[in-house]
Formats: C-alpha cells, structure tokens, sequence
C-alpha cells in the first residue's frame, strides 16, 4: 500500500470552496500592538534587554503565547518615562 505525503493528505481534507479566515488585529485606542521586534527598533535595543524590562515588570505587554508577546507604543514610553 502506498501512503500519501502529508502536504496530500492536507490537502484533500480542506474544503474545496473554503475562504481564507481574515486575520483581525484589534487596535486600541487608535494604535495596533506591534511585536517584539518592532518595539526592540523603536527604542533601539536588543529583545534580551525587552525580556529584561518584562521579567522585571517594567513595561506592560499582552503574552500571545510561550513566543510572543504584544506591545503598545505609547504604553511603553509611559511606563519608561516613571
């Protein structure tokens, strides 16, 4: 018996007629989250000193999941600014 990859097997199994699910990212205030990354550009700095400034609660963030986490600009310059 053959088996089937697994990009097969995926593929047969969505539906033919299906549409994408929309990716929706909430804005707050009038301003979108922005990921690690961005943030660590905005202020110049590494995302170990980040990791730094949220494990000492220094700045709020929402946790996405293990990986990632959400940030809103204007909430991490007033948390900076204390």
């Amino acid at each position: 018996m053959k088996t089937k990859s697994a990009r097969t097997r995926r593929a047969k199994t969505n539906a033919p007629n299906s549409e994408p699910v929309p990716i929706v990212i909430p804005v707050i205030n009038g301003e979108r989250p922005v990921t690690s990354a961005q943030i660590a550009d905005h202020f110049q700095i590494t995302t170990r000193t980040l990791a730094d400034w949220r494990a000492k609660r220094k700045i709020p963030y929402w946790r996405i999941n293990s990986r990632n986490f959400r940030y809103r600009v204007s909430d991490v310059e007033k948390a900076l600014m204390k």
